[in-house]
């Protein structure tokens, strides 16, 4: 699940919702989805921004084929709406000597984002690597 994207793409499609609003509504659409996929009957949801009345989804989906539910967001405010909807927090890797060793205290699912760059040759897929990723951001 993502809350917003790219600048551009934002104004492409007129969306000026300030960032932690846009995880506010991502939390009510998640919210929406999992209520879909966890009830074998039409549900109904009220929030600020979705509202649905005895919406269901045809077929139900069997409880073993349930997906995980994964939440981009690096931000507080990502963080946050994942862990209101039980969901994986996924952030942007930082460089090794500035990673945080995770607290004792949080038990919260977390990952990292990461790409894959792959060609026929190796120095071909550096190349790429470096072009797309430089050191200096």
């Amino acid at each position: 699940m993502v809350a917003g994207g790219f600048k551009n793409d934002l104004l492409a499609f007129n969306d000026q919702t300030p960032h932690d609003r846009r995880y506010d509504r991502l939390v009510e659409y998640t919210t929406v989805i999992k209520l879909l996929l966890e009830s074998g009957s039409p549900t109904s949801f009220d929030g600020e921004f979705y509202k649905v009345d005895k919406l269901a989804l045809k077929p139900s989906l069997p409880p073993e084929l349930r997906p995980g539910i994964f939440i981009s967001g690096s931000s507080p405010a990502g963080v946050a709406a994942a862990s209101s909807v039980g969901a994986t927090a996924i952030k942007y890797p930082e460089p090794p000597d500035e990673c945080k060793p995770a607290s004792p205290s949080n038990t919260m699912p977390s990952g990292v984002r990461v790409g894959i760059i792959a060609r026929e040759q190796d120095d071909a897929a550096w190349a790429t690597a470096h072009d797309r990723f430089p050191s200096d951001r």
